[in-house]
């Protein structure tokens, strides 16, 4: 059975060009983002990788799809941090991002996944807690704290 896409969409009170410095910036994306600083030149065809910020080992590895800075950035997603997820294909993430008055909408759309995905199951919690920390940090100045398990 093929696994659905997923979608996610908020509504931040910042500018479309600081959502996009939160999404590819790794001083930000440490901040909010499981402590992975996020490491590309953002070019088409050009690697992603989410690495901790403590041990430096990848997390998470793509390629740049599309980079439209401060509207558009697809990558594909391949997520090493556990074994099981580790042997799945590539997924692929789209950031849509949209300024409106004071506000930028950020819409997420992460699909393409393999049947059964066990990636699917873990984003569908993951990717709302990520996206709210980053809300709170650009609206606050201060990410969420760490989910306790």
């Amino acid at each position: 059975m093929a696994s659905p896409d997923f979608v996610y969409e908020t509504y931040i009170r910042a500018t479309a060009a600081d959502v996009w410095k939160a999404l590819t910036s790794p001083e930000f994306t440490a901040q909010y983002f499981h402590a992975t600083r996020v490491d590309s030149t953002w070019r088409p065809g050009e690697p992603v990788y989410y690495r901790y910020a403590d041990s430096g080992d990848v997390a998470v590895e793509g390629e740049v799809i599309e980079a439209d800075p401060p509207n558009t950035l697809i990558m594909s997603w391949h997520v090493l941090y556990d074994e099981q997820a580790k042997q799945e294909a590539a997924s692929r993430v789209a950031f849509h991002i949209e300024a409106l008055n004071e506000q930028t909408r950020l819409r997420i759309v992460h699909d393409q996944f393999p049947d059964a995905s066990v990636v699917y199951d873990g984003i569908r919690s993951g990717w709302p807690w990520i996206i709210a920390g980053l809300k709170s940090l650009l609206e606050t100045g201060e990410a969420l704290p760490q989910a306790v398990a």
